[in-house]
């Protein structure tokens, strides 16, 4: 039986029918689906590390040479990018707020994906960068790690 503020996970693309999440809470399925991007894994990795209430442009700049523009053209297509496809996922999900107008976004952390982003820190040697995703030679030890992790949110509940 579910109540009004429930749905069964099941009851539309679910993992294991049956277990039952707050409507507000994303699935762990829909999770998994935000985060095999290497790009959004990145965003929330700089949103955890860093201040709330960061401008969202503070996020194209490269790792440790704020400021260095050496491609125009490539800086605008990862802003696109970051505009209308990677933060309204994210912000689809509820994992970030974006104060669009003043152009901030805010970090809303859920349990859930701060064990998974861990796992996948743990596994991997490094982060994919955003320009050009590449497979790791690891691929295999962050899918069983996720697998494994998956099985344990499902026990915990």
């Amino acid at each position: 039986m579910t109540t009004k503020n429930q749905r069964t996970i099941g009851d539309d693309s679910s993992l294991d029918s049956g277990r039952r999440v707050p409507d507000d809470r994303p699935s762990v399925e829909t999770l998994l689906e935000v985060l095999v991007d290497p790009g959004r894994r990145q965003i929330l990795e700089t949103l955890r590390g860093g201040t709330d209430g960061q401008f969202i442009d503070s996020l194209l700049e490269p790792r440790g040479e704020p400021g260095r523009d050496e491609q125009p053209q490539r800086r605008s297509e990862l802003r696109a990018a970051l505009y209308h496809q990677q933060l309204p996922k994210l912000e689809d999900v509820g994992l970030v707020e974006i104060d669009w107008d003043r152009k901030l976004i805010y970090y809303r952390p859920d349990a859930r994906v701060e064990r998974l982003l861990d796992t996948v820190s743990s596994v991997a040697t490094e982060w994919e960068p955003v320009e050009q995703p590449r497979p790791t030679t690891r691929s295999r030890d962050v899918v069983d790690s996720v697998r494994r992790l998956v099985r344990s949110l499902g026990r915990n509940r």
